[in-house]
């Protein structure tokens, strides 16, 4: 994997962005996780929760690159702290993605017709919002190292507030979910319930750590 060169002396919000795509990586594997789930090929379930393993992993690498370097960084400790929030709220989509993973790796659980739509809808919302992630970390990056303007920074801001929508369109969808669900309790068993419940917790996860990165950049920005 490649390293992220030249870290100190230069701006963090490079790396910061290099970490988004990373995580936006591994939850881009979420909805072909859920597909496969949904048509119950075990195989490619399998297949794609090891590439989400592996994502992870590898996004953990940068994060941890990221603040070792940065704790020997000539930053305030302000900035080095909203730095610090930033990175370790954005571990959290790699992370949320790698515990879906696991739940698919441990049980073969049916999610037939509608629901596996459902919760192929939902997971499609979570990297949605992990690309979100990345277009603001990329904004991020650009607005403080070119000292960007006004209109700029109001671009941004934006671009925040619509992950904001996204996050509410997935809780409707999570909860349309949980509806078909429960409407299909003679169809499965008490432990499939329990272990779909789970698996939409953690894509709809996946939407809410997105929005918290965001809101972590929003103030960052707006103490600038």
């Amino acid at each position: 994997m490649r390293r992220i060169g030249g870290f100190l002396g230069r701006s963090p919000f490079g790396p910061i962005y290099e970490q988004a795509v990373k995580a936006a990586d591994c939850v881009a594997e979420v909805p072909a996780l859920v597909e496969a789930l949904a048509r119950r090929d075990r195989a490619a379930a399998l297949r794609v929760a090891e590439r989400i393993r592996r994502a992870e992993h590898e996004a953990d690498l940068i994060k941890s690159e990221i603040r070792d370097h940065l704790s020997g960084s000539l930053f305030s400790s302000v900035e080095r702290s909203e730095v610090m929030l930033v990175v370790s709220l954005m571990d959290a989509l790699p992370d949320d993605a790698e515990d879906l993973a696991r739940l698919v790796m441990v049980r073969d659980t049916p999610a037939p017709g509608e629901l596996g739509e459902r919760l192929a809808g939902l997971a499609r919302k979570a990297k949605e919002a992990a690309d979100g992630v990345v277009s603001v970390a990329g904004m991020l990056r650009d607005l403080m190292e070119r000292s960007g303007s006004r209109s700029e920074c109001a671009e941004l801001l934006a671009r925040i507030a619509s992950l904001g929508e996204l996050g509410f369109a997935a809780e409707e969808a999570e909860l349309g979910f949980l509806k078909r669900l429960f409407e299909s309790e003679r169809e499965l068993g008490p432990v499939d319930i329990v272990v779909l419940m789970q698996m939409a917790a953690r894509v709809a996860e996946i939407v809410k750590s997105a929005e918290n990165v965001a809101d972590a950049i929003r103030r960052m920005v707006l103490n600038r």
